[in-house]
């Protein structure tokens, strides 16, 4: 996973704060550098954070994207999921 982080931040996910309480996936692509394919792929696998399924629509809670990517961190490759 491809995340692109901000100069002078930590191993946390301080990043998310531009993130909109209830986000699109743009706004979550737009924020985190991942792509939207990405995106799509993780929710068709089941392998990416929560997501509210509107109709067609597909919105993003912020509390579940920062669940998502905190329980991601690690510190070393040695580490598993």
């Amino acid at each position: 996973m491809s995340v692109n982080r901000r100069e002078g931040q930590d191993n946390s996910v301080e990043w998310l704060k531009d993130l909109p309480e209830i986000s699109t996936p743009g706004d979550l692509a737009r924020v985190s550098g991942i792509s939207l394919g990405t995106l799509a792929y993780w929710r068709h696998s089941g392998t990416g954070p929560r997501y509210m399924k509107l109709g067609r629509l597909i919105r993003y809670r912020k509390n579940d994207v920062v669940v998502f990517f905190e329980s991601s961190l690690r510190t070393s490759t040695a580490e598993t999921a």
